[in-house]
């Protein structure tokens, strides 16, 4: 959905983090059809899932 996408692209950006297209694509993935997959990288850190939630690593 593009309203979830754009939430998930202004969180990074709110916490400094620039993100690009395919980036975006693997942490809505983490939302919508995760399946025990690791963390995504992103510039100066990870994204992952905890607990079912997302989770911003530096």
């Amino acid at each position: 959905m593009v309203a979830r996408r754009r939430r998930l692209a202004q969180w990074l950006l709110s916490e400094g983090v620039p993100i690009q297209s395919d980036q975006l694509d693997a942490i809505d993935a983490l939302v919508t059809r995760w399946r025990g997959q690791g963390p995504v990288h992103v510039a100066g850190g990870e994204v992952a899932r905890v607990d079912g939630r997302l989770v911003l690593r530096r």
